[in-house]
C-alpha cells in the first residue's frame, strides 16, 4: 500500500512540475476564458464538484463489476483509473 501511495505522490508531483508542457487544446482554453461562469470561482467550483460527483457515482456503479467476474484486483484498477481521470479533469 505504501508503494501505491509513493507512486501516486510521484505522479502528482510530476504532473505539477511538467504542467506547463502538458498538451491542452488552445481553442478550448480560449472558449473557456470567455465564459462568464468560468470567471466566477463559485460557479466553476460547483461545476468541478458536479463532474467529480458524476465520476464518483460512475465509479461506485463500476465497482459492482468485480462481483460478477473472476478477475482479481479489478477494483484496484478501477479506482486507480478513476483517480487519474479526476486529476486530469
Amino acid at each position: 500500500m505504501l508503494i501505491f501511495f509513493l507512486a501516486g505522490t510521484v505522479l502528482v508531483l510530476a504532473m505539477i512540475i511538467f504542467s506547463r508542457t502538458l498538451w491542452a487544446p488552445s481553442g478550448m482554453i480560449e472558449r473557456l476564458s470567455k465564459k462568464k461562469w468560468f470567471q466566477n470561482h463559485w460557479l466553476s467550483g460547483g461545476y468541478l464538484f458536479g463532474i467529480n460527483a458524476l465520476y464518483f457515482g460512475t465509479t461506485i456503479c463500476l465497482l459492482f463489476l468485480p462481483i460478477f467476474t473472476n478477475i482479481p484486483y479489478l477494483h484496484l484498477v478501477l479506482m486507480f483509473l478513476a483517480t487519474i481521470v479526476s486529476i486530469f479533469t
